[in-house]
């Protein structure tokens, strides 16, 4: 073998060696500890199941800038979202799910990763994180703080809690939780904010969520265009923090809160560095560039998860439904290998952020995945005693929750 054959091998063994250690990292998120961060992981179920039965206040697409005012005007209370979930076929197991939610909220209005439940979280706290997102699962289902009801009294109570969080800068944030969980507790709390700002049209809730966008622009990475764990640091930027982020931004943008294109034209460079580049002279390694993306620029080998994830940023973007890259990408994350699985891989990241790319797009996809998904969850909801939540001795893997947290550390 001539030098330049030996360099070309050697530099290949280097790559396949580095897509090894990426794997492995990607395994340990699945694999390590068994406590299961159980209300934060059944508060991403009732979300999953909500938005394909009632309302999606999450923009799909990136709408042209508007030359009048679009504040939103306050909509016609629901007379009762939750009797509207009982006649879907979806109805009882969301209903459910928010009574557990109910049960576990604290005095102060808020939730939290670690308890009153006996199997919470001994990893990592985040109360800021765990109170947005039970919120998140009561506005799916169409509640707001303006909702005479049980449910809206509890979630103007958590409202509350929430914007005591909110520091002069704007940012979202309680000292005693991980460092590393920062962005995201920030953009959880701000896609909350401007969430019901944009249902409701409270113009009591428009300067906390102008604030939090401020926040949200001045905190992205200069360098690379997206975010990840230290706010305004040029440090290389990830899919995960970023996702969270542009979230916030599409419903705020819609809402008539001010969004930058500049903001949104960066992160879109940032994930076009994000995409992994497909082998093309080996046919099975062949795909359509943008199509499939890793964790974070100069990953070699795509995720599934992090690839559903990134295509619903493309949507928010304003990528086309027919956009051949949209189209490859979403065949590729519906590849039978990666349908959902209780007894295999219950990567509840995967499932989150794929149900909404595809539901966004709609057609037999879609369709197959709302029916495999709707059995899978609904079969594994605790029925009796603790009713709603899902049960933790059949939850061994990490979901949701504890990749969010409790795995951050495992990270690059």
């Amino acid at each position: 073998m001539n030098p330049v054959e030996e360099q070309k091998r050697a530099q290949q063994q280097r790559k396949e060696r580095a897509a090894e250690r990426r794997q492995a990292i990607m395994d340990r998120w699945k694999q390590r500890g068994t406590n299961v961060i159980v209300w934060l992981c059944f508060a991403a179920f009732v979300v999953l199941m909500a938005t394909s039965v009632l309302i999606d206040w999450v923009p799909t697409k990136r709408p042209p800038k508007p030359t009048v005012s679009t504040r939103p005007q306050a909509a016609e209370p629901e007379p009762s979202p939750i009797s509207q979930l009982q006649n879907s076929t979806t109805g009882d197991t969301v209903a459910l799910g928010l009574a557990w939610l109910t049960d576990q909220q604290r005095d102060d209005g808020s939730w939290s990763l670690k308890g009153p439940y006996p199997d919470g979280s001994n990893d990592d706290e985040n109360v800021v994180s765990a109170t947005a997102m039970a919120m998140r699962a009561f506005m799916h289902a169409g509640v707001t703080h303006e909702t005479d009801t049980g449910y809206g009294r509890r979630l103007k109570h958590a409202l509350a809690y929430l914007l005591g969080k909110q520091e002069p800068n704007g940012e979202f944030w309680d000292a005693a939780s991980a460092p590393l969980t920062r962005q995201y507790a920030h953009a959880q709390a701000t896609i909350v904010t401007a969430g019901l700002y944009a249902m409701t049209g409270d113009e009591q809730l428009r300067e906390p969520a102008r604030r939090a966008v401020d926040f949200c622009v001045t905190a992205q990475d200069p360098v690379y265009g997206g975010w990840r764990y230290t706010p305004g640091r040029a440090e290389h930027s990830d899919v995960s923090v970023t996702g969270w982020v542009l979230t916030a931004l599409r419903i705020a943008d819609t809402s008539g809160l001010e969004v930058p294109d500049k903001t949104l034209d960066a992160a879109d460079t940032f994930l076009d560095s994000a995409a992994t580049k497909p082998n093309r002279p080996l046919e099975t390694n062949s795909y359509l560039l943008g199509s499939r993306y890793g964790y974070m620029p100069g990953y070699d080998v795509p995720s599934p998860s992090v690839t559903a994830e990134a295509l619903l940023c493309r949507q928010y973007l304003g990528w086309n439904d027919d956009d051949p890259r949209m189209d490859a990408g979403l065949e590729y994350i519906s590849l039978v290998e990666y349908s959902p699985d209780w007894s295999k891989n219950r990567d509840v990241y995967f499932w989150y952020y794929a149900t909404q790319a595809l539901q966004n797009v709609g057609g037999p996809r879609c369709q197959k995945w709302n029916e495999v998904i709707h059995e899978l969850l609904d079969d594994h909801q605790t029925k009796t005693g603790a009713q709603g939540k899902l049960a933790p001795a059949q939850t061994g893997t990490r979901l949701l929750g504890v990749r969010w947290w409790a795995s951050l550390r495992d990270l690059p």
